[in-house]
């Protein structure tokens, strides 16, 4: 009867360990899912400030693609008015 009690306690010890240890487990994944979801949302705000950095850019080489045909013509102009 000692010995079956022995093992009973034992083995409740054992089943008190594993759930304690599945349960770190478990908060431990979650932090590490919280960490990895803020890292992601991060990297996604940096790739939208690119993108925004990058329209911007492309926006002023619009802009100084057509001053400079605008200064082109006005040079073409110019000249046709002087060999006149």
């Amino acid at each position: 009867m000692f010995f079956v009690q022995k093992q009973q306690s034992h083995l409740q010890q054992l089943l008190e360990q594993t759930a304690s240890q599945q349960k770190e487990h478990s908060q431990k994944s979650q932090q590490e899912i919280k960490q990895m979801s803020m890292k992601t949302q991060q990297d996604n705000n940096v790739v939208e400030q690119l993108k925004t950095i990058v329209a911007e850019k492309e926006a002023k080489v619009h802009r100084l693609e057509d001053e400079i045909q605008q200064l082109k013509l006005n040079v073409s102009i110019k000249g046709g008015n002087l060999s006149l």
